[in-house]
């Protein structure tokens, strides 16, 4: 609704917003028909599953199934040491 409004009042920059929501709303209506039962049920968001512990893979992890700890380590875990390059707030003359 909110794109169809704004390009009415970009077309129609002298109209009345108000005239142009109801006739919006009244075409909307007629092209789409009154709301069912089914529309206004509310949907339930279904629980994502956490991973288990167990399946979750650490930086201590060695070779498991021919994969070496570097490629199971995910990205947040890649990018970890990496910050520690950072320099700390006014020692910015110390970073090489």
């Amino acid at each position: 609704m909110g794109l169809l409004m704004g390009e009415a009042r970009a077309v129609l920059k002298w109209a009345d917003g108000k005239m142009i929501k109801n006739e919006v709303d009244m075409q909307v209506l007629h092209l789409l028909g009154p709301k069912m039962e089914a529309d206004l049920e509310k949907k339930f968001k279904v629980a994502k599953a956490r991973l288990e512990e167990t399946d979750r893979r650490t930086a201590k992890d060695v070779m498991e199934n021919g994969e070496t700890a570097d490629q199971t380590l995910s990205l947040i875990e890649q990018l970890r040491g990496e910050a520690l390059k950072f320099h700390k707030p006014g020692e910015n003359y110390k970073t090489p």
